[in-house]
This record gives structure tokens, sequence and C-alpha cells, in this order.
């Protein structure tokens, strides 16, 4: 081997600090996410975190009617108000945090926002289109 390298016909450089790479073959690099790795992270990006917009319809309680909050953070506040059983004396406590009321079987569509008992929503039929707030996630029906 060694005798092979000193009879080269070609100019040794190692002693310039240089090494002769002309005669190599560039190799192919690994690409960097592989096509199963980028289907993947696709595929799970649509499913665990959905920013889609869907249609839905709104259904109350017993009562037939379905409060939309303003916001998560109003939502949040009312539901402790309620939870406290301080609506019980005075039902008008909750009153500030609400963006509008519309009737079960509403529709709506979801948008993203939401929180994980809570949807964002925008009323998209009724007296009340337009309105747009949170509500709570069991008044949902697809």
């Amino acid at each position: 081997m060694q005798s092979c390298i000193a009879n080269s016909t070609e100019p040794d450089r190692r002693e310039n600090g240089f090494s002769n790479f002309s005669n190599r073959t560039p190799r192919r690099r690994a690409p960097i996410l592989s096509l199963q790795t980028g289907l993947l992270v696709l595929l799970s990006s649509l499913l665990l975190a959905p920013a889609f917009t869907w249609a839905a319809s709104l259904q109350g309680g017993r009562s037939g009617i379905v409060i939309v909050f303003r916001d998560k953070a109003a939502y949040e506040e009312a539901i402790a108000i309620i939870n406290s059983g301080a609506t019980k004396q005075n039902p008008l406590l909750t009153l500030p945090y609400v963006s509008c009321t519309v009737d079960s079987g509403t529709s709506v569509a979801v948008v993203p926002g939401g929180a994980w008992f809570s949807r964002q929503i925008v009323v998209t039929s009724g007296p009340r289109t337009g309105c747009r707030g949170v509500v709570s996630m069991e008044d949902v029906k697809q």
C-alpha cells in the first residue's frame, strides 16, 4: 500500500497541511428528514392539534338556551362563580361575562381557540348571527 502512495504521479500535498481529495467522488448525504418522518409529523399535526373550522349546532340543557361567554377567561370566571353557588341568590352575577344567549339547535362554526372543556364558536344562524365567544364543550353537537 505504501509503495502505491509513494509512486503516485500527483504531488503529495500533505506536507502543506492539505490532503489530496480530488480523486474522491462526493458522498451522497442522508436527507435531514426521511419521507416516513415527514409523513408522521404531518399526520400528527393534523390529528393532535386540529386548527380547522367546522360546522356544528348548539344543544342546551333543560332550559334549551346556550350561554355564549365572551372569551376563555370570562368562561372560566363565570363557571367559578356558578360552581360557588353565588348565582342561586343573584343570577345576574355572570351577566358581565356573557356575549349572547342562543336557542338550542342554533348553527355555529367552531373555530380555533377553545380550551380543554370549551369551544370557541361563531353563531352562523338565527337572530344572533355573528355573535362570537366560548361555550361548554358539552353544548357543541356535530
